[in-house]
């Protein structure tokens, strides 16, 4: 884009496009915005805050939207989700505004721009997190061993210990703990009143037991403990090799790689992601 050349090829393609999508900030931005094709825009921050020029990162951005607070050890630092949650995040919430521009289009109206801020994007996904605090007057933060829900060892890893309100007489059940049948269980306020002696009761049933196990006997009863796999075990997992949600590509420097399909189906079919087509010369 840096001489004339560069610039009319850039017109030819957005000319011929339906959408453009780019990041603020960036030199065309002005001209993406006043193109036909809808511009779909993401940006760090709100425009009303000007803040287009301010170094920005994942860590930084899930940090603002207070999502950093609440993942960790309460005695030590916050933790970053792994991943690039905020880009996610912010890609989904821009395909929700060209599905809705788009079909605003072919409706016969003026398709509206986009712009999707990645410090907003935060706030939403972590709505619970605000919405509790101005209903209780305390923010939910890091609870460690308090928590509700807690990650267990078993004997080949670790599971998440997950149950519903509804849920826990068939955990109560599939664990079989008598120390489990005391009346201080019975209602979720005592469970987590009396969280340590809880889960000193459920820990051993997981200690000597595979993943596998945990997560057959447990589905059998209609209850989602959920072991925790590792990126490498989840290409053989056996939910995603019977959905062949994992796809094959070819790349031209990698060569054989897999990559996630999109996680959505149309009339019973996702769509495998492929290489983008090269560029005219």
């Amino acid at each position: 884009l840096a001489d004339a050349k560069g610039r009319a090829a850039l017109a030819e393609l957005v000319a011929k496009a339906d959408a453009v999508l780019f990041e603020e900030p960036v030199s065309v931005a002005a001209t993406l915005r006043a193109a036909r094709a809808t511009p779909i825009e993401i940006a760090a921050f709100p425009v009303e805050m000007n803040a287009a020029a301010r170094p920005v990162s994942e860590l930084a951005i899930q940090a603002l939207g207070g999502l950093m607070h609440m993942v960790g050890e309460p005695e030590r630092k916050p933790l970053k989700l792994g991943g690039h949650q905020a880009s996610y995040a912010a890609g989904l919430t821009a395909f929700t505004g060209l599905a809705a521009a788009l079909a605003a289009r072919d409706a016969g109206r003026t398709a509206p721009s986009v712009r999707v801020s990645l410090a907003e994007v935060m706030q939403w996904v972590n709505w619970k997190a605000a919405s509790g605090a101005e209903a209780s007057g305390t923010s939910p933060g890091r609870e460690g061993r308090n928590s509700e829900f807690q990650v267990l060892p078993c004997r080949d890893g670790h599971v998440a210990v997950v149950y519903t309100v509804t849920q826990w007489p068939a955990t109560r059940a599939l664990i079989g703990d008598p120390r489990l049948d005391d009346p201080k269980f019975a209602t979720r306020a005592g469970r987590r009143q009396h969280i340590a002696e809880l889960y000193a009761a459920l820990a051993p049933w997981f200690a000597g037991k595979t993943r596998e196990e945990i997560q057959k006997t447990a589905q059998a009863r209609g209850v989602p403990f959920g072991p925790i796999f590792t990126p490498r075990e989840l290409l053989e997992t056996e939910q995603y090799v019977a959905r062949s949600f994992l796809a094959e590509m070819k790349h031209p420097a990698l060569g054989r790689v897999l990559l996630p399909q999109l996680p959505v189906q149309w009339n019973g079919r996702s769509f495998a992601p492929r290489s983008a087509p090269e560029l005219a010369a």
